[in-house]
């Protein structure tokens, strides 16, 4: 009996020591937002991590990347952080001490600050790393000393490099309002010309019968194109002789002219009229803009 009650007795001390630990870092748990933002309410983000800063701004109906140039951001990657923000509800406090920071990476040193404007405020909190089950993370608001679980993985959202925030869109055509387009090469002019639902092909001016199936292989490229990366120290001498020229015509008067230079045995070099930058692409997607004539009629078939 008597070991029964030491027993019990060294059972609760450690039971009083350990809650006596426990109290020595505060933990509130919750459930509200971590921030007063969401997709609709944010119009400015900069973020900062140790090896880039992006400034992003709403301008219109999109987003735009500052700077000494201006270009259109990516609206696919901009979507995906405006989303997060509320997302961001606090699970519990684990620390409030300062030398903690490091340990949940919710500093200058790993972590990613993100200064953003919601409602017309200017707000900013540290992004870290994940929990343990990897479905929380952590997260700070700049200014406070509290530390937060919050629901959600969040941080590689805006971890990005600058490059990866720009839409690297080269063209977005709906398919079928093209009305004609050319490809010039090596000397060959190819024009198509669709009229209803058939496609009126000539090299040279000399007519030649083009599949729709193939003639619409390069119409669909044309209605999303994306490049590989971007190319902005050319100069106009780079494009003087082209390898090809695409020009695209669309139902309502607009054009489309891109210019193929080859970069290497593997890339080719794109440029398109009005864009704030040139492109680079594989040249799997320049052979499918660049057609020949035996590209685009109808393959005979083997006999037998």
């Amino acid at each position: 009996m008597n070991k029964t009650l030491v027993l019990a007795a060294v059972l609760f001390a450690l039971v009083g020591i350990y809650w006596a630990m426990n109290q020595s870092e505060p933990v509130g748990k919750t459930d509200i937002p971590l921030v007063q933002a969401d997709s609709a309410s944010v119009t400015a983000m900069k973020i900062i991590t140790a090896s880039d800063t992006t400034e992003l701004r709403k301008e219109g109906d999109g987003w735009k990347i500052m700077g000494a140039k201006v270009f259109p951001a990516n609206p696919q990657n901009v979507g995906r952080a405006l989303q997060r923000f509320s997302q961001m509800t606090k699970k519990a406090m684990v620390t409030d001490k300062p030398d903690r920071y490091v340990e949940f990476e919710v500093d200058g040193a790993k972590g990613v600050l993100v200064n953003f404007t919601a409602n017309g405020k200017d707000q900013s909190l540290f992004l870290g790393k994940a929990g343990p089950t990897m479905q929380t993370s952590y997260a700070r608001v700049e200014g406070d000393k509290e530390v937060w679980e919050i629901g959600g993985n969040h941080a590689s959202a805006f971890r990005r490099p600058s490059a990866d925030w720009r839409d690297k869109t080269i063209t977005a055509l709906p398919m079928d309002s093209v009305r004609k387009f050319s490809i010039m090469r090596e000397g060959a002019t190819i024009m198509l010309e669709k009229q209803d639902t058939i496609w009126n092909a000539t090299e040279n001016g000399v007519p030649f019968p083009a599949t729709k199936q193939n003639v619409e292989r390069v119409t669909r490229l044309l209605s999303r194109m994306s490049a590989v990366e971007f190319a902005d120290t050319l100069t106009d001498a780079t494009f003087a002789t082209p390898k090809g020229v695409v020009s695209v015509d669309m139902m309502d008067g607009s054009r489309t002219e891109l210019l193929l230079v080859p970069r290497d045995d593997k890339q080719y070099y794109v440029r398109k009229t009005g864009a704030l930058s040139d492109f680079v692409i594989y040249n799997s997607t320049a052979d499918v803009l660049m057609k020949k004539k035996d590209d685009l009629i109808e393959k005979a078939k083997p006999a037998g």
